[in-house]
This record gives C-alpha cells, sequence and structure tokens, in this order.
C-alpha cells in the first residue's frame, strides 16, 4: 500500500494527471456506448470535417485531450500515413457532401510538416474536390511557438484561412507555472507572422483559471 501511495505521489508530481476543467457534462458523466458504427449515421448534405494530430512538444498542466510529446519522425510519418488511409475508408462520409469547414485540431497540428501537411490536404482535395469552395474555414489550432512563416505561408497557398493559436496568458509567470515555452514575446511574434503570411482569421485562446491566476 505504501509503495503504491508514493508511486501515486511520483506521477501527481510528474504531471501524469494534470488538473483540467471540463465543460459540462462532466467525463465522469460520461458512459460507455455499445453497438454504435459510424456506417449507420445519417449525415445531413452539410458536414464538419475534422482531422485529430495529437503530437505535442510538451505536456500542459491544464490539458486532458489525447496528445503524446512522442511524435517525431517515422511515428509522426505513419500517423498520418493512417489518418489518409482511413480517409480512403470513409470517403463515403463526404465526398458527395458540401463540406462546409475543416479543422486540424489537437494536440499541435502545426507541427506537421509541410509535406504532411499537403498529403493530408490533397487526399481531402481528391476525395471532394469541391471542398475549397464550399468550406467556409479551413482551420489549424497551433501554439505560439510552432508558427514559422514559411510553413503558414504555404498552408495559406493551399487553402488554410484559420489559425486557432493557444495563447494562454500573455504573462510570463503564468506560462511557466503552466509548463508551456511560449513566453509573451513569442506569442505576439506569432500573431504577426501569421498576418505576414496572410491569414487574417486569428483566434487567440485565453485560459482563465491558471494556477495562482488573480
Amino acid at each position: 500500500m505504501t509503495n503504491s501511495a508514493q508511486t501515486l505521489v511520483e506521477r501527481i508530481e510528474r504531471h501524469d494527471f494534470p488538473p483540467y476543467a471540463y465543460t459540462y457534462p462532466p467525463t465522469r458523466m460520461f458512459q460507455p456506448v455499445e453497438e454504435f458504427c459510424l456506417d449507420d449515421v445519417v449525415l445531413t448534405d452539410d458536414v464538419n470535417v475534422y482531422l485529430h494530430i495529437p503530437f505535442c512538444e510538451q505536456k500542459c498542466t491544464f490539458c486532458g485531450y489525447l496528445t503524446t510529446i512522442d511524435g517525431k519522425g517515422d511515428f509522426q510519418e505513419a500517423y498520418v500515413d493512417t489518418i489518409i488511409q482511413e480517409l480512403e475508408m470513409k470517403r463515403g462520409l463526404f465526398e458527395e457532401r458540401r463540406v462546409t469547414s475543416v479543422n486540424f485540431g489537437g494536440g499541435t497540428p502545426s507541427l506537421l510538416t509541410i509535406g504532411q501537411f499537403e498529403r493530408i490536404f490533397y487526399k481531402l482535395l481528391e476525395i471532394n474536390p469541391q471542398l475549397l469552395e464550399t468550406a467556409e474555414e479551413v482551420s489549424i489550432e497551433a501554439t505560439p511557438e510552432s508558427i514559422e512563416y514559411e510553413k503558414f505561408r504555404r498552408f495559406r497557398e493551399l487553402g488554410l484561412n484559420r489559425v486557432s493559436i493557444g495563447i494562454q496568458t500573455f504573462d510570463d509567470e503564468e506560462i511557466a507555472l503552466s509548463k508551456r515555452h511560449n513566453w509573451a514575446q513569442v506569442s505576439t511574434d506569432a500573431i504577426k507572422i501569421l498576418r505576414k503570411a496572410g491569414i487574417h482569421n486569428v483566434c487567440c485562446d485565453l485560459m482563465y483559471g491558471i494556477e495562482g491566476q488573480t
């Protein structure tokens, strides 16, 4: 019992179980879904496409999403291969429908290389060639430190028109408490880079309730 308690303490100190505030209903209210098949879902003519990219450079203390910080090299490339395979498997869900939005979420999907993003995006266009004509938003989530001019300029050329940037706070002390690396100047510079790259629809996430915040 003592060893288990000690192990639990160590895991808490390592932030294996980060504190996380969830909107209603809370996760403890979730129940298993049985006998569910995506093929049986009846969709409207308008659909939104979401692609989850789980890679991150660090685990923030407030994050409860499905992420991994071990996503470099071959593993990231293999994940992109799998997304493309799944898009092909599920193409019937959206190839004949009007795609109204595409969102790359995560995780930090902006950690994808230009080539990896192109491969996913070209597959989407192969399945639904009208996508860029019908989608009001083609969006990606990003951390400030992952924003590079050449990468986002290319993303913009491909059709990306919105970036949701996880700034969370411009207070460096709160950034440190959150185990993040986007110091205030990094966040400010990131917004300027996006403007320069031609992306003017920028959503800045700001966090309230960070430990020690007044």
